[in-house]
This record gives structure tokens, C-alpha cells and sequence, in this order.
């Protein structure tokens, strides 16, 4: 991936700095790069990631492979309960960690192009139901 930039931007200077503004969805997420001056901010950069949705399926074929494999052995002993990475504290799915290391994989390259001083991440929680005409909050 090749980026032109049109604007002439000043990489040199102390009092500006870049941030980058991260909008986290579920299949997309928005990325933007913004320059912050005294007198007025610039956008150096943005884009969309189109993030995998395959990786829970993906998951499910592996699964299914598994389960084949282990039926169709004799005397296998009964094997439940002995997942230890699933127990674990702070886990993250597979799906979702793999958004999340996209998102991180980007930023790492950005960075190395551009010293990026901030990062903010928009996070929303939306309540589908209260965007319905029907819904009625109870009192």
C-alpha cells in the first residue's frame, strides 16, 4: 500500500505533534491522523479497516475436525473439562483478538512513517432497542 500525500506537512516542528483518532466498529474501523497546530488542526490521514469476519466460522471447521478425530479413535480415554486457555483470567476470544491485533498491526505502521504522540479510541455503547419507535423506557 502506497500513501501520497498532497499537503505539505512540518514532521520537524515541537509544538506540533500528531494524534490518531481510532472509531472501533465491529466490521469496520475508522482511522485519522490529525495534526495538531496553535493555530488550526490538519487531517494528514484517513481511511477505513475492513476488519476478517470469517475467523468465529473458521474456528468452528477446526472444531468440527477435532471432534471427527477424537470419535473416531479406539479406546481413547473420556477427556472434559481439561481446557486451560479457555479458563484463564483476562482471555480474549479468538475472533476478537484478532480484530484487536489488526487494529494494533496498523498503528504500528503508521508509526513508524509518522511519530504519533496520542491515541484516542472512540468506544459507544448503543442501545439498538431505544432506537426503535416502540421502545419505551420504564419509569
Amino acid at each position: 500500500m502506497v500513501i501520497q500525500l498532497n499537503k505539505e506537512v512540518n514532521f520537524n516542528s515541537d509544538e506540533n505533534h500528531f494524534v490518531v483518532g481510532i472509531d472501533d466498529g465491529s466490521s469496520h474501523v475508522g482511522l485519522a491522523i490529525v495534526q495538531k497546530c496553535l493555530t488550526k488542526n490538519k487531517v494528514v490521514f484517513k481511511g477505513t479497516l475492513e476488519q476478517r469476519q470469517d475467523v468465529k466460522h473458521l474456528m468452528d471447521v477446526r472444531r468440527g475436525y477435532r471432534k471427527y478425530k477424537r470419535n473416531h479413535k479406539r479406546y481413547r480415554q473420556a477427556r472434559f473439562n481439561n481446557r486451560s486457555s479457555s479458563k484463564r483470567k483476562d482471555r480474549l476470544a479468538p475472533s476478537i483478538r484478532q480484530k484487536k491485533d489488526a487494529i494494533l498491526r496498523v498503528l504500528y505502521q503508521l508509526n513508524k512513517w509518522i511519530n504519533i504522540r496520542d491515541y484516542y479510541l472512540e468506544d459507544v455503547a448503543i442501545d439498538i432497542r431505544a432506537m426503535t419507535d416502540e421502545y419505551k423506557p420504564y419509569r
